[in-house]
């Protein structure tokens, strides 16, 4: 294979799934690809339990939605929609930050030639690129996605995670302050763990 430039992509996919919380990790590799690629267009794979996570994330130009429950499933049809839907695309490359074989290949599936990705253990099946993972590389999540675009030759541009509120909920969340007198407020982000 011949040497990996993301500078020639056009088309992006990142590919962050499941959970809420990931997705707000893999805020910081949004930003560095957005930093390092400001040409290129920049698609996020999410579910539906997930994607508010992202919404009004400048650095992703569309959220490509779909149902985690469809896809979660054994049956074929919802796997074979998301393939199709997918490879109408024509992605250039694709960053996967999961460490699921069956992702890799669900991405592998949809024609994308650059799948670069988190390998274990010094295997990344259906990866073309990986960052290497193992026992003694064991960290925070944030880190082990940004490891992928180091082998790409991405710099990253810090870890803070973003979360961007559209201003009609900002607006509405101070009224509603004000209303209540709330000079102070405490707020509370419980975590989770639990998927659709």
């Amino acid at each position: 294979m011949s040497a990996i430039d993301p500078a020639s992509w056009r088309r992006l996919l990142v590919v962050k799934m499941f959970a809420m919380g990931d997705v707000l990790n893999a805020t910081p590799v949004f930003r560095a690809l957005r930093r390092a690629l400001p040409a290129c267009r920049i698609e996020l794979v999410v579910g539906q339990w997930s994607a508010a996570a992202a919404a009004g994330n400048p650095n992703i130009d569309e959220a490509v939605v779909f149902n985690d429950a469809e896809l979660r499933s054994r049956g074929i049809g919802g796997i074979w929609r998301f393939v199709r839907r997918l490879r109408g695309r024509r992605y250039d490359a694709a960053i996967i930050l999961h460490r699921a074989v069956r992702v890799n290949a669900l991405i592998a599936a949809c024609g994308v030639p650059v799948r670069a990705g988190i390998g274990w253990n010094g295997r990344g099946p259906f990866l073309t690129c990986h960052a290497y993972e193992g026992p003694e590389t064991a960290g925070h999540e944030m880190r082990r996605y940004l490891n992928v675009l180091s082998v790409l030759g991405i710099p990253d541009a810090g870890e803070e995670m973003e979360f961007f509120v559209p201003a009609a909920d900002s607006l509405a969340a101070e009224r509603i302050l004000e209303e209540n007198g709330a000079e102070r407020p405490v707020v509370l982000w419980p975590g989770g763990a639990s998927n659709p």
